[in-house]
């Protein structure tokens, strides 16, 4: 099952595109300690265009991929708190001309094709959840949560969906030793997710897993109207971060899953 609240399983390995790409990103890792990471949840399989480039240094630009699960590397905002997408390299030159003449001027102007505003305040370390616009993949609605709220191991839950979540966790595996939290949903029109929106677990690791239960509560004004989503064992790990990102089930009423893995 694609939810992150399964068994936790490792980070698959990841290889470079290209020997170079990797290259060029050992060389930068001294500059990407701080920026925005960028990850897509989609719960209708929407996506936003790959490739894009991004300005990694004042006239220097880079590829990235943004894709669901695994999020992007670092990116700085600039001076207007913004990061720019390119659909092509803005200091590529043309190609070279027939019998190896040289190259040709560069464009006058490549725009971006998409901009994401950070807005201000935000951690200098910190997560983007781009949720793409199936008529406009250039226009995705983009949340922002600190990394100091998510650290790079453990278990969390982010809900972005427009129910109270409660989660249930219990050690030995009955109840008897039931631990609750709640879990609110985003304010209208807000980007920003706050410690109120989330659920962390980081109390280690417990033999056979912890076991969990998560349920939605469908109406507010129904103390007993929770509806179980999903009930089964985690299990913890330092190395990672497991995140499950809670979203409106596009089929109808309800809650899916989504999952994001990440290192620090």
């Amino acid at each position: 099952m694609a939810a992150g609240l399964a068994l936790a399983a490792p980070l698959a390995a990841q290889t470079a595109s290209a020997g170079g790409a990797k290259t060029e990103a050992a060389a930068d890792a001294a500059e990407s300690k701080t920026g925005v990471r960028f990850v897509i949840c989609s719960a209708a399989g929407g996506k936003v265009p790959s490739p894009l480039f991004f300005e990694a240094k004042k006239g220097e630009y880079r590829q990235v991929r943004i894709a669901s699960r695994i999020p992007s590397e670092r990116i700085r905002p600039d001076s207007k708190q913004q990061i720019c997408f390119y659909d092509q390299d803005p200091a590529a030159g043309e190609e070279e001309g027939a019998k190896g003449a040289s190259a040709r001027p560069k464009k006058e102007e490549i725009k971006p094709v998409m901009v994401i505003n950070v807005p201000a305040g935000t951690s200098s370390k910190a997560l983007c959840i781009l949720v793409p616009n199936k008529n406009k993949p250039t226009e995705p609605a983009a949340y922002f949560v600190s990394e100091s709220n998510l650290p790079s191991r453990g278990m969390h839950v982010i809900n972005m969906s427009p129910y109270n979540v409660r989660m249930s966790t219990s050690a030995s595996g009955d109840f008897s030793d039931s631990k609750q939290g709640l879990i609110r949903p985003l304010a209208a029109n807000t980007r920003g997710i706050a410690k109120e929106n989330m659920w962390t677990y980081t109390g280690g690791s417990v033999d056979n897993g912890v076991a969990f239960m998560l349920e939605y509560q469908p109406n507010p004004r129904d103390p007993k109207s929770w509806q179980r989503i999903k009930s089964s064992r985690f299990v913890y790990s330092d190395r990672q971060a497991q995140v499950t990102v809670l979203v409106p089930d596009p089929r109808g009423k309800g809650v899916k899953m989504l999952s994001i893995q990440m290192t620090d």
